[in-house]
């Protein structure tokens, strides 16, 4: 388990670098990230305050992994499991832009997130959920 918990904790944080990276104007990769409606449109423009505020989260999610995981610290488990819960809902998505039962789209956030996004919300749900109890 504590393999796990180190992998988890490390894809969090490497997701965090990566949302720290567009906040301070990266922009490489930035197009395949953000999900587009049918009418070529992108669904919203991140702010450089909310990619910011994502990036933090997702630090804290590995904070509260690696505090579960290896510091057994119990009383975190519920925020485990409710992290799980929100990652399984990404995975399954809002039937229109994101996750595995959106609309059908040729756009390369939808590809992307067919391939690779909601697989690895799925992925981490499960692993999550697994050293949450």
């Amino acid at each position: 388990m504590i393999y796990l918990t180190l992998l988890l904790t490390a894809i969090f944080l490497i997701l965090s670098a990566i949302h720290i990276y567009w906040a301070l104007g990266g922009e490489a990769g930035k197009v395949a990230a953000i999900p587009v409606k049918d009418n070529g449109q992108r669904s919203f423009s991140p702010s450089k305050t909310g990619t910011l505020a994502v990036a933090v989260a997702l630090f804290c999610f590995a904070v509260l992994l690696f505090c579960i995981g290896v510091q057994s610290v119990t009383v975190l488990r519920p925020l485990g499991w409710l992290l799980a819960l929100v990652l399984f809902l990404r995975a399954i998505g809002d039937f229109k832009l994101v996750g595995f039962f959106k609309r059908p789209s040729a756009s390369v956030f939808a590809k992307n997130d067919s391939r690779f996004y909601s697989p690895l919300c799925l992925f981490l749900a499960a692993g999550v959920l697994y050293i949450s109890f």
